[in-house]
């Protein structure tokens, strides 16, 4: 089972930035999660949020700013630590030297060719077999799965649990990401009888971790590292 620290390793860092990433990689975790959008000027930077309100010192929606522009931000999130929103290529040097792994969530209502600039990058970076793609957006895992047929596409249920669960075995995807409640045993043996790998997502204390581990699933999304 592989432990991915959600948005780096978010309970000490501010979320979605190269000390939080870094940190993770250095230390136990098997690899990250990072969520991948697109500037007004073309630049894949990683954000969970479509504002930048929540984690930065500036307002308004990531899409309506040229990359240079959103340099100028504080993106400490609730930390007293400086950080500047962080690029796709930045995390994949990351990555590359690491040898860990890590899960490119690319989010739903993003600007077009978001898609194909991060599948480009991921070749170029030659990461190919360190990254795991996921999103809730069906129409995007599809796309992967056509410019990169072997890569592994995971659509993250959000609300309506039991659509995601039928296109995942409808559309042969390779996994589901899951919140953590709606992953029952009947759930995961369902999953696995269909060879479709699970994530658990976000795990907050020891007893869902270690719950996760016996029942054998691939990944589990943390904000700090269990043992």
């Amino acid at each position: 089972m592989y432990q991915l620290a959600h948005r780096g390793y978010s309970d000490c860092f501010p979320e979605n930035t190269i000390i939080a990433f870094r940190y993770a990689l250095e230390k136990d975790y098997d690899g990250i999660e990072t969520d991948i959008q697109q500037t007004k000027d073309g630049k894949l930077v990683l954000l969970h949020d479509y504002k930048i309100n929540r984690t930065s010192n500036g307002k308004g929606y990531l899409k309506d700013y040229n990359y240079s522009d959103l340099r100028q931000y504080d993106f400490h999130g609730k930390f007293k630590i400086k950080a500047t929103i962080p690029t796709l290529e930045e995390l994949l040097m990351l990555v590359k030297e690491s040898g860990k792994i890590a899960n490119l969530e690319i989010k739903e209502n993003v600007l077009n060719l978001t898609v194909e600039k991060t599948v480009e990058m991921v070749k170029t970076f030659d990461v190919l077999e360190q990254i795991y793609f996921s999103s809730t957006s069906l129409e995007q895992m599809l796309l992967i799965k056509k410019l990169l047929p072997d890569s592994y596409c995971a659509l993250i249920s959000d609300y309506d649990y039991p659509w995601y669960k039928q296109m995942i075995v409808k559309y042969h995807l390779n996994g589901i990401h899951a919140r953590y409640t709606d992953l029952t045993r009947d759930e995961i043996r369902y999953f696995k009888e269909h060879n479709i790998m699970v994530g658990a997502w976000t795990i907050k204390n020891q007893k869902d971790f270690d719950y996760f581990k016996e029942q054998d699933i691939m990944f589990i999304f943390t904000n700090r590292y269990f043992k």
